[in-house]
């Protein structure tokens, strides 16, 4: 047996994500036989409504049998439950681990898929369900949603024992056809019975089974969680010496058709068995530290949103502020974060100017592997004590902050996260020869992030449970700032201003301004921090009262 197969057997989970990617909503598994080799099976979504196909089903031999794969796309739609399900005989759910009886207690369809395969001999078949886009996929106007996604392994791949009598099309052996019984269709009567038996002599013949267990061991390492697979599967060979004798009974129904039913047969047998057990291995691996780069990006984010105040002979001051932020790093991440925000300055003193200013944030984050975002409502006050030489620009930021994200390992396991924290930090700014156009500065920030606990959702075998974070970080930080005014009567039109800092962490930011009269301003901004590079651009306009 291929990896391949023992993987799709185990409960690989084909996963899409998209910012706003659905679980998955195909919810049930059923096969009707139609008396002549052919097979329906069904396939029930929790989706109402529903009136497409999508994805295609494929169908092959497995425990000895060899039914060669076939793959067929789906061509039928039902708003009600098709005739000739039975739960529990060849109508299921799932549990998480296995195949159980179909049960509107456990799980509700309301709307079904079908497929057909002919041919089929009574035997073992692993199904496999074929999204759009899998490299065996040949479908090329298929609809690619989360209506007909499978909710979890066991509904995407599965290994069932079509028996002679579902492929007769009288899966409990009442003599009634299952689509009368079990469906919509009228039933006709029994006009006419007649019995026979059927006497089959001693046949020596070797029958496989097999029992696969399966083992997943979970560990973490620099961000990135490894799921190791370990299947043992153990195949056994009976062969088993039978003399049968069946009681045969065949109906003659009102609307001319006919069924033939085998009674319970009296069986007389003698067997001998031999096993052996395999293994299959295989590492699943996926980054785990969403939550902390959304961090990094924050921390750039924080910097952005320290306030410098202006100078004009207004002693009131609004802003309006709004920024754009990307953001990437080493692991692949790419993040973009907009602020969309507005502020007041008052000059209490000649010499001092104290405000507040509130911002709404929002990142996406996305990776090879995951994607995730972080919501924050940000809250600031600030103080400048300004003279000739000296200034110190205090900035004080509180933020609310949500995170999410969904994330897969190799795309073969999925688990969901969300949790909520806070922020805050302090940052103060000593800048010299403040009355001049370069005017050196020393500073230092305290910054504390908390994270409440949470347990992701998703698959079992990979589902973590995180602990909160509460960390507090103190950095230091030296640099320069540069500016000059230029233009009008009074040179006073353009505003220019350079900035550079290098702090005690290794992290860096370079930034520029420039304004008109102090009233548009355009700035952009550089930095590294903590192995995240950040870009970013804003505009801002202040009304001077």
């Amino acid at each position: 047996m291929s990896t391949k197969k023992v993987l799709a057997a185990a409960g690989a989970i084909a996963l899409g994500l998209s910012p706003t990617a659905a679980l998955s909503h195909t919810n049930s598994i059923g096969y009707v036989g139609d008396g002549s080799g052919g097979v329906t099976f069904w396939y029930g979504s929790w989706h109402s409504g529903t009136t497409f196909n999508e994805g295609e089903l494929k169908l092959e031999g497995a425990n000895g049998n060899t039914f060669a794969p076939t793959i067929t796309q789906f061509t039928l739609v039902e708003g009600s439950t098709p005739a000739g399900l039975i739960p529990g005989t060849n109508y299921f759910t799932s549990d998480g681990t296995q195949l159980v009886p179909y049960d509107t207690n456990v799980q509700t369809s309301y709307t079904w898929q079908g497929v057909t395969f002919t041919g089929l001999t009574a035997g073992d078949y692993t199904f496999t369900y074929i999204p759009l886009g899998d490299p065996e996929s040949y479908c090329t106007t298929c609809y690619s949603t989360a209506d007909w996604m499978p909710m979890d392994s066991n509904i995407l791949s599965y290994t069932i024992s079509l028996s002679s009598a579902i492929l007769s099309g009288d899966a409990n052996q009442n003599g009634i056809p299952d689509v009368q019984e079990f469906g919509t269709v009228s039933t006709p009567t029994v006009v006419s019975s007649a019995l026979t038996y059927n006497v089959t002599a001693s046949v020596a013949s070797p029958i496989y089974t097999s029992n696969t267990v399966i083992t997943h061991t979970s560990s973490e390492s620099d961000g990135k969680q490894t799921l190791n697979f370990d299947a043992a599967t153990t195949v056994t060979a009976t062969t088993t010496t039978t003399t049968t004798t069946t009681p045969v009974t065949t109906d003659t129904y009102s609307d001319g058709s006919t069924v033939v039913t085998n009674g319970t047969p009296v069986v007389t047998t003698s067997s001998s068995s031999q096993s052996a057990t395999s293994h299959q291995y295989a590492d699943f691996s996926g980054r785990i530290d969403q939550l902390e780069t959304l961090d990094k990006v924050s921390a750039a984010s924080n910097k952005s949103l320290n306030h410098l105040p202006s100078k004009t002979k207004e002693k009131v001051r609004l802003f309006e502020n709004n920024r754009l932020m990307k953001s990437y790093n080493a692991d692949a991440y790419k993040g973009f974060t907009t602020a969309f925000g507005t502020g007041l300055e008052v000059d209490v003193t000649k010499g001092w100017t104290i405000g507040g200013q509130y911002n709404n944030l929002y990142t996406e984050m996305k990776g090879s592997d995951s994607i995730s975002h972080l919501k924050r409502d940000h809250f600031g006050v600030f103080s400048s004590l300004h003279g000739k030489h000296l200034a110190l620009v205090t900035n004080a930021g509180l933020s609310n902050d949500q995170y999410d994200y969904a994330r897969t390992l190799e795309y073969q396991f999925g688990n969901w996260g969300k949790t909520q924290g806070q922020q805050w930090w302090v940052n103060n700014r000593l800048y010299t020869n403040n009355s001049g156009w370069f005017k050196p500065f020393i500073g230092h920030t305290v910054r504390n992030v908390k994270r409440d606990a949470y347990t992701e959702t998703g698959s079992s075998q990979s589902a973590r449970t995180v602990a909160a974070v509460n960390n507090t970080t103190h950095v230091g930080e030296i640099g320069a700032r540069v500016e000059t005014r230029f233009g009008g009567k009074k040179k006073d039109l353009i505003g220019f201003a350079v900035e550079g800092s290098y702090a005690t962490d290794s992290s860096y930011e370079v930034s520029s301004s420039i304004d008109v009269k102090q009233v548009v301003f355009v700035e952009g901004s550089h930095s590294v921090i903590d192995g995240v590079t950040n870009n970013s651009v804003a505009a801002k306009v202040k009304f001077r009262f």
